[in-house]
């Protein structure tokens, strides 16, 4: 099972919160948050790692930072995989996933000018879905188009080293064409399989409840047939912290 976690991250703290925060962050972030000059930084930085502690607790796995460390390409990985995480963020909204399973996932905000990238990281099959839709829609297929192959890019924890085109993320796009971007219903998912490198995959796309300007993806190894979404306020989520 996964649980997807979102947050806004755009909001400030005091620097009594900000030294009693410091204890949760793993080595790497307390060193990325030395390194930064600007207090926004520092603060988003903070909420950040703050985030990810309390939605691997609220998920029921046990959080240490030290178990926390960042694999060759940048994707933080847990020892002895006790269990796996994703953090995306995107004009200041956070989404984290947590699950016992290997997994992929990115947020995005509707990406509105697209049209100087799309034939470079669009294969012809999703070029060919892109044409279908109406041009008031298809910023919003793009931008799932986007965020599947970011989640798939951070499954496998190459980044963007990859050629995009290879991801081909047709059959996910044809399915939010029937399902979801006639609806347009924030609570609304689709999942379809993806054949990626001769290797299987699932993804899951959708829109954020309250931020149905925002879509986001999972990739998994297997079939996802239970997600349990939670939304909090930055606010709220620092108080559960304090407790």
């Amino acid at each position: 099972m996964f649980e997807i976690f979102f947050t806004h991250l755009d909001i400030d703290i005091s620097d009594e919160q900000k030294d009693l925060y410091m204890q949760y962050m793993t080595a790497d972030r307390k060193a990325r948050i030395e390194r930064l000059k600007r207090r926004e930084a520092v603060v988003k930085n903070l909420l950040a790692g703050l985030f990810v502690a309390r939605g691997i607790e609220a998920a029921g796995f046990h959080y240490d930072p030290c178990d926390i460390y960042i694999g060759e390409h940048g994707k933080p990985l847990v020892l002895e995989d006790k269990y796996y995480f994703n953090l995306s963020h995107s004009h200041g909204l956070g989404g984290l996933v947590v699950g016992d399973k290997n997994c992929g996932f990115d947020v995005q905000k509707d990406i509105e000018k697209y049209e100087k990238i799309e034939k470079r990281v669009s294969c012809e099959n999703e070029l060919k879905v892109l044409e279908s839709v109406d041009p008031g829609k298809k910023s919003r297929l793009f931008t799932l188009l986007w965020s599947a192959k970011e989640a798939y890019l951070k499954y496998t924890g190459d980044g963007i080293r990859k050629e995009l085109t290879i991801i081909d993320t047709s059959p996910l796009l044809k399915e939010a064409v029937n399902h979801l971007l006639e609806k347009n219903n924030e609570n609304d998912r689709i999942n379809t399989e993806i054949v990626v490198g001769g290797e299987r995959l699932h993804f899951t796309g959708g829109l954020i409840p309250e931020y149905n300007d925002h879509t986001f993806c999972l990739c998994t190894e297997e079939e996802t047939k239970e997600i349990k979404v939670t939304m909090w306020r930055a606010k709220e989520l620092c108080q559960k912290k304090e407790k």
